[in-house]
């Protein structure tokens, strides 16, 4: 048998699971069971079987922020929970008194209040934009990110290959300037492709802060901005409310400092 097409593959990925849009109204722009948090925690547990592993073989009592917190550890550590080598690594070179002090000043991506509804929403989302370069499917996308918006505050954003993309990297340029519900965005680059989306997101991030966005925190794993001519200084100038920078395996230009400082001084 043949193997189907990347498209095709991605469309089956997509339908074939619970995921936001098959709850979502376009004509009334609104999410049914929106307020029916017992609905969205089983719709968690059906389509992520880690969370649902972990809630029925656990005493603890675990929150959607305890699953959003874990699952952007996983994709910037690119290590399961459990890992014998991260467990090795956490008993015999971690600084636990630096970690108390630097969980003392660092900026919650998450809320206590955190939602179910949030949770999958987050989920689902990050799950589409890792597929859609294989869709390229712009309607699809609209949607998403009106059902969506509002409800992500923290968003992993993976730069990758614009693969089936037409209009190649322009679809991160739309996400951005649609999602201004964001506080935190989390951009990872592990494929090296932030050069070709550069003037992309540049325009996205102008976008945000005219569309009333307002970033706290900016989280850069495995960003080199050193390569790039002006750095970060075209995105930094429209994150005025940003409270927290932190980087991960990132190598930042050196013109980079001086937007930074006067950001968060």
């Amino acid at each position: 048998n043949a193997i189907p097409e990347m498209k095709d593959q991605a469309d089956h990925f997509l339908h074939e699971r619970p995921t936001l849009l098959k709850y979502w109204d376009e004509k009334k722009q609104k999410l049914d069971r929106e307020g029916d948090e017992d609905f969205w925690k089983k719709l968690c547990l059906e389509r992520y079987n880690w969370i649902s592993m972990k809630i029925t073989h656990s005493y603890e009592k675990f929150t959607p922020k305890d699953f959003a917190v874990q699952r952007d550890q996983e994709r910037i550590n690119m290590k399961k929970e459990g890992d014998t080598l991260i467990k090795y690594n956490n008993e015999n070179f971690r600084n636990h008194e630096y970690e108390k002090i630097e969980s003392i000043n660092a900026y919650e991506e998450y809320s206590d209040d955190m939602t179910w509804l949030e949770l999958f929403a987050k989920l689902d989302f990050e799950d589409f934009m890792d597929i859609f370069p294989m869709m390229d499917n712009f309607k699809i996308l609209y949607d998403y990110l009106h059902a969506v918006n509002g409800r992500i505050k923290t968003l992993f954003l993976r730069i990758q290959y614009k693969r089936q993309l037409k209009s190649g990297y322009y679809f991160y340029m739309v996400i951005l300037s649609n999602l201004t519900s964001l506080e935190t965005l989390i951009i990872s680059d592990i494929e090296n492709r932030l050069g070709s989306a550069y003037k992309h997101m540049v325009k996205g991030f102008n976008n945000f802060y005219e569309n009333g966005g307002k970033l706290r925190k900016l989280f850069l794993h495995k960003v080199y901005t050193s390569y790039l001519t002006n750095g970060l200084a075209p995105i930094l100038k429209n994150l005025p409310e940003l409270e927290s920078i932190q980087t991960k395996d990132s190598v930042m230009n050196p013109k980079d400092g001086a937007p930074l400082g006067k950001i968060l001084s």
